[in-house]
């Protein structure tokens, strides 16, 4: 039982900060030169997590099935 969940929790955390560095830096640096750095990070935040969870998701699970 303690087995399990060690290393989804270690696969999780390590799929996440791959795809989010690669998605912030594309989005964050144009809204950012446009609007003020409030708005922007509203709407970048929104849109960051659903990304983030889809790419994290799909990373994990296929490189666990690979």
């Amino acid at each position: 039982m303690a087995d399990n969940p060690i290393p989804i929790r270690m696969r999780l955390p390590i799929c996440k900060p791959t795809p989010a560095p690669a998605t912030a830096p594309g989005p964050a640096p144009a809204p950012n030169a446009a609007a003020p750095a409030a708005p922007p990070m509203i709407e970048p935040i929104a849109m960051l997590p659903p990304n983030i969870i889809e790419t994290s998701l799909t990373n994990c699970r296929s490189t666990s099935r690979t």
